[in-house]
């Protein structure tokens, strides 16, 4: 059993708490109900009362949506749940019920579900639940529904999802330590596959795991001997899209669970060298490493897997999450480092999967662990460095030796769009993304101390050259709405430092009349880049307008020349603008390539629920923006767009005060309308 998601309590005892008190909804056995969901109430909740040993069917019925069940006992342990096993879009549960207990009902659309409430699908329905004289052999009798036919390990089944049909289903046999590959593929339609168990219960699903739009179920370990079910579908399908028709093939392999591959440590030790082979499984769906380290130690943990999207994290011995990455050893494949110890201390290095962290769905299979103490090269203020990447050697990391309040800028520049570059240490972290690489900072040392400057890329074809700089920067300090004159007579790069409290809106201009092409760039206390600009301003010149400073501290604000040579004078002035309140009217956000986020707030008091609409009024078609709501340094509602027009986001803001807003897309553009409204 697993226990009902957060969400699903949540709605229950807090959105629809006032719903569920005046209006408690019951249902016997042998009893047929009529009820409809709405985009207001998606989820209907029924008390059935039921003894241990009744066996009983409960069918979820409707021509308006895909129907979902899902059924609970009194402590919110998910007893049973189902989608279409009712046949085509209809859900069936079919149980023996295994305690004297007043069960819940939950009646659902498969969106609903599936996004946690954040999408909807409405109408009518039909809910019955009746007495059964066995959960095997009662099948459905009516037209709708669906007999799957049997397959075998081995099996390559050819099949069609005809217009009007939206998922083909087989059975097969499975014995307990069974280890299940399943793959489906398809040129006509983006490929989803599920596997259930003989009531119904999905118990893992794939999208693209195959590579391109196919899918692969890789290593799923059968726990209970029985007959399972394969659902062969589409994306569009699941997701409440067009589902996807056409022709496809799928098979089904299996291999022994004491197939256990070679060389794991007993102990589970780390070493500087060792290269680890293992198996993530769904008995194991992580694993942990000791790693013994010193204060200063430089090291490279590298975790490869063909069968899953792989994730490392490292913990401190108190268990602190010190560091973590998804996939910056190319592909889905992860690398932490070139990363400095902080302490000595032993280290606890995690195996795990991107699905596990994010959605509970581990991934399983096979996986490499490498891990490397690296020797690392010096970054002196003034030197050029000139290196390479290869497809070998596709990382390299230089020390830099810094005091606090020194203000640096690490000059980079390479040819290739694949290359990014970071700089750690000390509470410090900042990035270059691809295709943002020429310059690095300025940033602001915290501490006396080293800080480690890693180059590296998604994936290197060939060798690619680089040259990076490091040099010190004298910045030259400013005050909002006081207007400074400055030239390029010293260097082609001027820094200016201001100090700003969260939730200033600033508008920042270069005013040279034209005189001299510039570009600038506003970076957080931190160093990370908050905006850029080019030329938005009269004539040509750069302007940042209504940007929000997301925290307090000191800003720098860097004006270069585009052209090398050029010079002139120009005014620089940085003036405190209103602040764009959610709570006072809908508010407009513009994203693109020079500002990749953007933040309204509003005002709200503990326990307030409110409603966050978002809708894309124009921009990129198929860019997805991520909108991320937090309060101080909680993030309390997150969400991707997608491929719909608008989202709503439901929530519960924890403490008086104000709440921030923050929209961000990294590539193409977004226009976003947000509105809020009170859902109390």
């Amino acid at each position: 059993m697993k226990r009902i998601g957060l969400f699903l309590l949540v709605m229950v005892v807090g959105v629809f708490g006032a719903w569920a008190q005046s209006d408690t909804l019951t249902i016997a056995p042998d009893e047929t109900v009529e009820g409809e969901l709405t985009v207001e109430q998606p989820f209907n909740y029924y008390q059935l009362t039921a003894s241990a040993g009744d066996l009983l069917g409960i069918t979820l019925r409707s021509g308006d949506f895909d129907a979902y069940l899902v059924l609970t006992d009194s402590t919110g342990e998910v007893v049973a749940e189902d989608d279409d096993s009712g046949g085509r879009l209809d859900a069936m549960i079919r149980i023996e019920i295994p305690a004297d207990d007043t069960y819940t009902i939950a009646a659902t659309s498969f969106r609903a579900h599936r996004s946690e409430g954040q999408m909807s699908a409405g109408g009518a329905y039909v809910l019955t639940v009746e007495r059964l004289t066995d959960v095997i052999s009662d099948q459905p009798t009516d037209d709708d529904s669906v007999f799957a036919p049997f397959i075998v390990y081995g099996d390559v089944v050819s099949g069609t999802i005809a217009e009007g049909e939206t998922a083909s289903e087989y059975l097969f046999s499975a014995s307990a330590g069974d280890l299940v590959t399943v793959t489906l593929r398809s040129t006509d339609f983006d490929a989803y596959l599920l596997l259930q168990d003989e009531n119904g219960n999905t118990l893992t699903e794939d999208d693209d795991s195959a590579g391109s739009l196919d899918s692969l179920i890789s290593d799923f370990e059968i726990r209970q001997s029985g007959v399972y079910r394969l659902v062969a579908t589409s994306f569009g399908a699941v997701r409440g899209f067009t589902p996807g028709t056409g022709d496809y093939t799928l098979s089904l392999e299996v291999a022994s669970a004491s197939d256990e591959p070679p060389v794991m440590s007993d102990d589970f030790s780390l070493n500087y060298g060792d290269f680890i082979e293992g198996r993530l499984t769904r008995i194991d769906p992580t694993l942990d490493y000791r790693l013994e380290g010193a204060a200063g130690d430089v090291v490279v943990i590298t975790l490869r897997s063909n069968d899953f999207d792989a994730y490392l994290e490292m913990f401190d011995s108190s268990g602190e999450l010190v560091t973590f990455d998804d996939d910056s050893a190319g592909g889905l494949d992860s690398r932490i480092g070139p990363y400095a110890l902080p302490a000595d201390d032993v280290y606890t290095v995690r195996v795990n999967s991107y699905g596990n962290v994010i959605r509970g769905d581990a991934g399983v299979g096979l996986f490499t662990l490498e891990v490397e103490s690296i020797e690392l090269g010096e970054l002196i203020a003034g030197e050029t460095i000139n290196d390479v990447l290869s497809p070998r050697d596709n990382f390299a990391a230089y020390r830099l030796t810094g005091e606090a309040g020194q203000i640096i800028i690490i000059d980079f520049e390479t040819d290739d769009m694949s290359v990014y570059a970071s700089l750690a240490g000390n509470g410090l972290e900042i990035f270059a993304y691809p295709g943002e690489t020429d310059m690095l900072g300025p940033a602001t040392l915290p501490a006396d101390g080293d800080y480690v400057l890693m180059i590296s890329t998604f994936g290197a074809q060939y060798d690619i050259e680089y040259t990076i700089t490091l040099r010190d920067v004298a910045a030259q300090s400013i005050a909002y709405d006081t207007p400074t004159t400055s030239n390029f007579d010293e260097s082609p790069i001027n820094v200016f430092t201001f100090a700003a409290q969260a939730g200033d809106m600033v508008n920042v201009r270069v005013d040279s009349g034209g005189a001299v092409d510039t570009t600038l760039v506003l970076n957080a206390p931190g160093g990370w880049r908050v905006a850029f600009d080019d030329m938005s301003g009269p004539g040509f010149d750069p302007e940042l307008y209504n940007i929000y400073l997301p925290e307090d501290g000191d800003y720098t604000l860097v004006v270069a020349t585009n052209i090398t040579g050029d010079n002139a004078d120009y005014t620089l002035l940085i003036e405190r603008d209103g602040v764009r309140e959610l709570d006072v009217a809908p508010q407009i956000i513009r994203l693109d390539s020079n500002r990749i986020n953007d933040f309204v707030i509003f005002d709200a008091t503990a326990g307030q629920t409110v409603r966050l609409t978002v809708r894309k009024i124009g921009g990129d078609r198929f860019n997805e923006p991520f909108i991320d709501v937090r309060q101080g340094d909680e993030v309390i509602a997150s969400n991707m767009i997608g491929q719909v027009e608008s989202l709503t986001m439901t929530f519960t803001v924890p403490e008086d005060g104000r709440v921030l807003v923050e929209a961000y897309n990294y590539y193409g553009t977004a226009i976003l309308e947000l509105a809020l409204e009170d859902a109390g």
